[in-house]
């Protein structure tokens, strides 16, 4: 009897007859997935079977089905690159074979039979850096085969070990150099295909040198014995493949189970071959069967050593060609390439050579570019020399140069800084554009988000900027550098000793030290007495105080890591820290001018000729110290003042003008002297009508004064709110504190910049009153994720959204009890916290200290109802994307919701503005429906490529445009005040002169359009009414009236030229009417003013108001 061999355990694999996936992502990276009866799902979410990441892929991309020995693959799919199957779209289903392959996205997924050769492995170059911006290696699909030890023998019938799986920062490391292969390889990706299509397949060299080092066999493999293999293996009568019977092991099945290997395919034959040798050890034919099988894979082996050779020498002689043509980086990401694929071949060690001779000249050549660099920086300046280096750092990246180029660049702008900082701030603003990119790059870096940070900063750089700007740009970069090693310093210090490590408050007083940083999560282990655990905390819920308390025991002598934590300081509203941070450095002479420069800057305010001064914990100008004090001794002494009449007045007019005083003291910004003020007036006189219970009134409740902001920036005083659009600006969360509550009055003045930079507020600035009202809040700062405080307002900050809640009723009932008839019902709260994200809509904003220059953009949701038009849900946790399905819809005057672009061209409200030319169209760009608004990519189109609603620093599009208009016109009329004032006048002799006060839009004229229409002319002679018995048949026979006159056709409607008079501003258009040269009749008299602005279509119509009057000349 023969002895039974030993063979792999029938478990591990699958048996034969069983199908397979085979997942192909990234340079070999290769998984085997089983499928089983239930569906297999594929796509990019974790909930699928197998996920699929990259560009193209959708949540469910795809499904295969089995059925029996069926395979159906159905599309899911709902991007544009869709599903392939061997090259070909899939449009619903269709079945599948072994051997097929699927395309997903970037991966390809072939399809096979029986047990595999392939284990789950990454390749990585050897000189791959380890970090990496963004990316990671994909999870193990659920029900995933684990990888199949292999079987295969070498010359010394050693078994091959499986390989060792890495850690998880080795797998990181290998797919950030994956990625930068496939990057690289880019250029020459058409030639490398069509070597590998020549030499065979592209997932057939990676299966020769999968994991387990055991090839499968190649359909063109055959053994020394003929045999029969052309027939796909079919179902038995028993249901159960061919395949899983030859491994049953049942008494007489050996017969039936040889003669069904000849139904087997030749990829399967040798898997097949050596299960029947080892399901039946007694019967004679299984030492044959083992021998073939061994043949088969030997061969098979051999035959893929070759094309793989030859491929890998044609892959050696592309990178000597780019090493010719001077496309270093390419020829070195092809070398890598090969090392990767065969290490310790012939082709390894000739990269590995030409791998070599590339880096010494990649070191060479940065040595020039540093010397260039140098030189050009002194004749030209260092933007110039960092546009050189950015030039030409694409031929030089990934060649091991890549820290000495970082350290080029690092010195370059270090000097971009320097020279920024001598100038203190930029004459000129950025571009509203690269104003919008550059404010999305900072707040990814405030939240150490560095992978997207980068990516907007560099696309900074890529706009058209003057040297000015150039200089802001490089400078911000600068200070994301300094965020990175501020970090990357606290990540060290969470390494040292316990005591030493970085800390910050949870809750309470609970108190919990840094662990580690991965980008998305802040692992934190809480500080106590017993026990131990972990916190984690996702990357948008840490604040910025608590970021500030990790950093605080960093830095305290070191000037750069000191300047980074100022900076985010002050970019998060937190500066009074930062003045901690600053202060003692300034007292440092040597540091003190560099400190005052990057104050100047980071806090976007001037730069004092002679430096700032310290002042009261604040880095000041001298010319403001020197006011404030001035403006204090003025407060106290009309304090004392106010004390000592508030004793000795007794009538109550000298009351009232007592309580006027103390009123206008809290107007000038002293509120505790005004307060003080007060609280006598109350415990004096609280008897007194209207001065008593006014003084209680303006003690107890939260407002402190409304003041003009125009005033304050030098445009002027507001108008009369009868006929004006009033927004008001409400703080909340500052407490009852002079100084405080200076921070809301600045920010206020911030919010109201902002508009007044917009094309739509500038134009209409007399039309708009600007109003801050201060309030006094029991505590400082917020509410925010649940930690409750008691504020004027009740706003409150959750997940880093600003949400007005209960304040918008507040703020309208403070309109209501102090200034009833002076509103429009439209507020902003102006928070004292920091939050990522504002709202806006229902007459009601909320925007923090921090980002007040969106008010222009949330004014657009409260006041214009416009819908958001950018395509990414803001805030650090944005959810799936929800493109639209249905019919369509009109989101708002903006954003309408359609599947395709003709149904969004049919449904959109702003139809009459396609193809508008000329000046029709003032934008002088393109009108139509552009996909992604309403924070989705798909589904959602807008008007216009750029708009306010879509980037905060862009201008409003021409529809946007349009609805802001309409709706101040319907608020605001263009006639503020007409004379006479009376609408029927009677005169006979003398001088008439009717006058329109109508508002002046910044850069043009309302047109005005004088009218004089004859309603009825009086016959002459005296009428009945003066002699009722004349011309009578009879005596007491009345007369009747005489009928009025014809009016002849050019008499019936007139124009007359009106005259214009300037007086202080206002621009009084008046005509001058004699009724003694009119003839006796009725008259009306009109003043027809419209706006003749292209922003509206039909202004004529729309904007536009007519003043009448109606004038009776007598019978003379």
């Amino acid at each position: 009897m023969m002895r039974r061999r030993e063979g792999r355990d029938p478990s591990v694999g699958g048996p034969l007859g069983e199908f397979w996936l085979d997942v192909y992502q990234g340079v070999g990276e290769v998984r085997r997935v089983r499928i089983g009866d239930a569906p297999l799902r594929i796509g990019r979410t974790q909930a699928c079977d197998v996920v699929v990441g990259g560009a193209g892929v959708s949540r469910l991309h795809c499904e295969i089905r089995r059925s029996g020995a069926e395979l159906r693959l159905l599309n899911h799919s709902s991007t544009k690159a869709g599903t392939l199957v061997n090259g070909v779209r899939v449009t619903g289903e269709r079945p599948l074979a072994p051997g097929d392959e699927v395309g997903v996205g970037q991966a390809v997924l072939v399809v096979g039979t029986g047990s595999g050769g392939l284990d789950q492995e990454s390749v990585a170059a050897d000189d791959a850096r380890a970090p990496a911006r963004g990316g990671g290696l994909p999870s193990r699909a659920a029900g995933a085969a684990p990888p199949a030890p292999s079987d295969a023998k070498g010359s010394d019938g050693a078994s091959s070990p499986p390989p060792r799986p890495g850690s998880a920062r080795e797998a990181a490391r290998a797919l950030a150099a994956r990625k930068r292969l496939e990057r690289r390889l880019g250029r020459t990706a058409g030639w490398v295909s069509a070597v590998l299509v020549s030499c065979g397949s592209t997932y057939a060299v990676l299966k020769l040198v999968g994991a387990s080092g055991r090839p499968v066999a190649s359909a063109g493999a055959q053994s020394s014995r003929p045999h029969v293999a052309v027939e796909p293996p079919a179902p038995a009568a028993d249901g159960r493949p061919a395949t899983a019977q030859a491994r049953s092991g049942e008494p007489g099945d050996a017969d039936e189970a040889w003669a069904r290997l000849r139904l087997l395919s030749p990829d399967a034959l040798p898997e097949g071959l050596a299960a029947f040798a080892e399901s039946y050890p007694d019967d004679p034919r299984g030492d044959d069967a083992l021998f073939f099988a061994e043949q088969l894979r030997a061969r098979a082996r051999n035959a893929g050593d070759r094309r793989l050779g030859a491929a890998l020498d044609a892959l050696v002689a592309e990178a000597r060609r780019l090493a010719r043509q001077g496309d270093r980086a390419g020829a070195h990401a092809v070398c890598a390439l090969v090392e990767a694929l065969r290490p310790g071949s012939s082709q390894q060690a000739a990269a590995r050579e030409l791998r070599l001779r590339l880096r010494r000249e990649a070191e060479a050549a940065v040595r020039e570019l540093e010397g260039r660099a140098r030189a050009l920086s002194v004749r030209l300046g260092p933007v110039q020399a960092i546009l050189l280096v950015l030039e030409e750092q694409s031929k030089l990246r990934g060649l091991g140069q890549d820290e000495r180029i970082d350290a080029l660049v690092d010195a370059l702008e270090r000097q971009v800084a320097e020279r920024a900082a001598t100038r203190g701030e930029p004459a000129a603003p950025l571009s509203p554009e690269a104003t919008t990119v550059a404010q999305r790059g900072i707040a990814a870096a405030l939240r150490f988000d560095f992978a997207t940070a980068w990516k907007e900063l560099d696309a900074l750089l890529l706009l058209s900027l003057d040297d000015e700007a150039r200089l802001r740009a490089h400078w911000l970069r600068r200070q994301v550098r300094g965020l990175e090693r501020l970090l990357a310093a606290g990540l060290a210090a969470a390494q040292g000793p316990a005591e030493d490590r970085p800390e910050l408050t949870l809750a309470g007083s609970l108190r919990a030290r840094l662990v580690r940083f991965d980008g998305e999560e802040v692992v934190l282990s809480p500080v106590v007495a017993k026990g131990s655990g972990v916190v984690r905390l996702r990357r948008g819920r840490l604040t910025p105080a608590q970021a500030q308390e990790l950093f605080a025991k960093l830095g305290a002598d070191d000037w750069p890591l000191a300047q980074a934590k100022a900076f985010h300081a002050l970019r998060t509203g937190l500066e009074e820290r930062a003045m901690r941070i600053l202060i003692p450095f300034a007292r440092r002479r040597r540091l003190r001018s560099e400190v005052f420069s990057f104050y100047a800057l980071a806090a976007e305010v001037p730069l004092p000729r002679g430096g700032f001064v310290v002042f009261e914990g604040r880095l000041v100008d001298p010319a403001e110290k020197a006011r404030v004090l001035a403006e204090r001794r003025e407060a106290r002494e009309a304090a004392r003042a106010l004390a000592r009449a508030a004793r000795e007045a007794k009538g109550r007019k000298a009351l009232e003008r007592l309580l006027a005083s103390a009123v206008a003291l809290m107007d000038r910004g002293h509120y505790a002297a005004g307060r003080e003020a007060l609280a006598r007036l109350v415990a004096r006189h609280a008897d007194v009508p209207d001065v008593g219970e006014a003084a209680r009134a303006r003690l107890e409740g939260p407002m402190l004064r409304r003041r003009d902001v125009r005033v304050v920036l030098g445009r002027g005083r507001n108008g009369p709110s009868a006929n004006r659009l009033d927004i008001y600006f409400f703080g909340d969360g500052y407490v009852l504190d002079d100084r405080k509550q200076v921070l809301f009055d600045r920010a206020a003045d911030g919010a109201v910049r902002a508009c007044q930079a917009q094309d739509f507020f500038r134009e209409y600035d007399s039309y708009i009153n600007y109003w801050a009202v201060n309030l006094a809040s029991a505590e400082e700062g917020l509410s925010k994720d649940g930690e409750r405080k008691d504020t004027a307002l009740g706003t409150e900050v959750n997940g880093g959204v600003y949400t007005v809640g209960p304040g918008r009723e507040r703020m309208l009932r403070l309109l209501e009890r102090w200034w009833p008839g002076e509103h429009d019902r439209l507020a902003v709260s102006v928070g004292n916290d920091y939050a990522s994200v504002a709202t806006g809509g229902g007459g009601a904003v909320a925007v923090a200290k921090t980002m007040v220059s969106v008010t222009p953009h949330e004014l657009g949701h409260a006041f214009g109802g416009l819908a958001d038009e950018y395509e990414q849900e803001p805030g650090p946790n944005p959810g799936p994307p929800r493109p639209h399905r249905g019919p369509p819809r009109v989101v708002g005057p903006n954003v309408v919701a359609a599947e395709d672009e003709a149904a969004a061209r049919a449904a959109a409200p702003w139809k009459a503005w396609f193809d508008a030319r000329g000046p029709g169209n003032w934008t002088g760009k393109p009108i139509g429906v552009f996909e992604g608004a309403h924070r989705q990519r798909k589904g959602y189109w807008r008007p216009q490529r750029a708009c306010v609603m879509r980037d905060a620093g862009a201008p409003f599009c021409a529809v946007c445009m349009e609805v802001m208009v309409r709706a101040l016109y319907r608020r605001v009329h263009p006639i503020d005040r007409a004379w006479p004032e009376g609408a029927e006048l009677e005169a006979e002799r003398g001088v008439l002169t009717f006058r329109v006060l109508v508002l002046k839009p910044a850069t043009h004229a309302l047109f005005v359009h004088w009218r004089r229409e004859t309603l009825e002319r009086f016959p002459d002679g005296p009428t009945a009414d003066e002699d009722p018995l004349e011309n009578g048949e009879g005596e007491g026979t009345r007369a009747r009236r005489a009928a009025p006159l014809p009016i002849p056709q050019d008499e019936r409607v007139v124009d007359v030229s009106g005259k214009l008079q300037v007086i202080e501003g206002n621009y009084v258009h008046y005509i001058k009417v004699r009724p003694g040269e009119l003839a006796p009749g009725r008259y009306r008299i009109s003043a027809e003013v419209w706006d003749p602005t292209p922003w509206v279509r039909d202004s004529k119509r729309v904007l536009r108001q007519e003043r009448a009057w109606t004038l009776t000349v007598p019978r003379r």
